[in-house]
């Protein structure tokens, strides 16, 4: 009995740390509460709408950024990738987290949803205008592999929907063969070329809730001014035409006889072809979107099963 006793203690002190890291715990022991705002020191509010969300989320240094729960890297893989993480935030100004967990889940949408509250309640961004900054999550479940890109604050600007469903199509083969660091590094790279080419800084913008917004133009007002001085000029053309035309009395008037014949006419149904379209709408899978989050923060999200 007392050997199965100290197994059983054994075991739960091996699985303790875990358990705490998945319920808001860092691996130096801080614990989210209401003393430190829960851990959330960005302009979020935290109230009954998203405390169990802040609660579940690891709570961790922002310093670091790579977060390996799963063990799916090397630490000389880690080591490369520190590297080129580093550059990448020295050079755009966006900071960069990547994220690995083995989390069954029933819905495609968790997956999203633990990526962005990861970002949210956590001090990642800080350092930019808008929190601005992108979360890689990959998710090594064995029945249902997932992955998960999100965009906060100014990455929209350089990547919208269409990019990051690219770039998610782009590391598919290296993620689907675990090949992370790889995949790791082509997201960067792939990014990086969508940085390069920059913004229309006169068309988008962050909005103060972080989404990415459509600036309004005033470029519409003469060719709304053009096209109705079009549509007048025509409108008195055709009024003057209409002065020039005799008045019909009667339905006589209206017709020319010699120009009207009738023919006896069947109509006869051939065939008919009916086409079906599936229409799929997705949220957390397939096509990325924009969205917030339940710290009501902005983002573009999307994610892939594989």
């Amino acid at each position: 009995m007392k050997k199965i006793l100290l197994v059983l203690i054994t075991f739960l002190l091996l699985i303790t740390p875990l358990y705490a890291d998945e319920l808001g715990h860092n691996s130096d022991g801080y614990e989210r509460n209401e003393s430190n705002n829960y851990g959330v020191s960005k302009n979020i509010n935290v109230d009954s709408n998203n405390m169990q969300d802040v609660i579940n989320t690891p709570y961790v240094d922002s310093s670091e950024k790579i977060y390996d729960f799963a063990n799916i890297l090397s630490s000389e893989d880690e080591k490369e990738l520190k590297n080129i993480i580093d550059n990448f935030i020295n050079n755009t100004n966006l900071d960069f987290v990547f994220v690995s967990v083995d989390m069954p889940y029933s819905e495609d949408e968790e997956n999203e949803i633990y990526a962005q509250n990861f970002y949210d309640y956590n001090d990642f961004g800080k350092n930019t205008l808008k929190n601005g900054g992108i979360v890689l999550y990959r998710n090594v479940y064995s029945s249902n592999p997932y992955y998960v890109t999100v965009y906060t604050g100014e990455a929209q600007l350089y990547c919208n929907e269409n990019c990051s469903d690219y770039i998610l199509d782009e590391i598919y083969d290296n993620f689907h063969s675990e090949k992370y660091k790889e995949g790791i590094i082509q997201y960067i790279h792939s990014f990086n070329t969508f940085f390069n080419k920059g913004y229309d800084e006169d068309k988008y913008y962050i909005d103060e809730n972080g989404s990415l917004k459509e600036k309004k133009s005033l470029n519409y007002i003469p060719s709304i001014i053009s096209g109705a001085f079009a549509t007048l000029l025509g409108m008195l053309g055709l009024v003057k035409k209409n002065k020039m035309v005799k008045k019909a009395s009667n339905a006589n008037d209206y017709l020319v006889k010699s120009s009207v014949e009738y023919i006896n006419k069947s109509d006869k149904l051939v065939s008919t072809i009916t086409t079906h379209h599936k229409i799929s709408s997705s949220s957390g899978s397939g096509s990325s979107h924009s969205g917030f989050g339940s710290s009501g923060v902005g983002h573009i999200s999307g994610g892939r099963h594989g």
